[in-house]
């Protein structure tokens, strides 16, 4: 599937949800809403959209501190993480960006109350050395690593890659 475009202005204010029947354009403004599994979503991002993003994130960690889920310290410490990767991608998707964000959050949590994750399977790991998005992932989970106020367990640094991973690939 390929992204199409008519003009430039309709691409840059459009998504294009592309199905096996044809093709449908969709104003920006629902890039966030999910409408169905079915489409494949081709958004391109303009500055206010990044910002955007960047804030949702924000807020996403905002919520998990003003819930008592997660301490200020490890809250500011997601939102520099946040700044990094929008700095290295700055397509990011939200939704993947969300899910990596909060996940890295609840990790912190985890370890600071000692609780254990299972690790995930080193088959998947493995897997991953092959893909195209393993150098740049090593070298920003490396980054990540280095901002954490406390070590992970190598379970939890195996979920935190995995995510790093999606959110880079695309």
């Amino acid at each position: 599937m390929m992204l199409q475009s008519r003009s430039k202005s309709i691409a840059l204010d459009c998504l294009y949800w592309e199905m096996s029947a044809g093709a449908k354009t969709v104003p920006l403004s629902h890039c966030r809403q999910n409408i169905s599994y079915q489409y494949t979503k081709y958004c391109i991002l303009r500055k206010e959209d990044v910002l955007e993003v960047k804030e949702n994130l924000y807020e996403r960690i905002d919520i998990l501190c003003s819930a008592d889920i997660i301490t200020k310290d490890d809250a500011a410490v997601c939102g520099q993480i946040v700044d990094i990767l929008a700095q290295e991608r700055e397509d990011v998707d939200e939704e993947k960006a969300g899910i990596f964000i909060t996940h890295l959050a609840m990790a912190l949590k985890r370890t600071k109350e000692g609780e254990k994750e299972e690790p995930i399977d080193a088959e998947i790991l493995e897997a991953l050395k092959e893909e195209p998005v393993y150098e740049k992932a090593s070298a920003f989970f490396g980054k990540v690593m280095g901002r954490l106020p406390v070590e992970l367990s190598d379970a939890e640094k195996g979920f935190i890659f995995v995510h790093v991973c999606n959110v880079l690939g695309g």
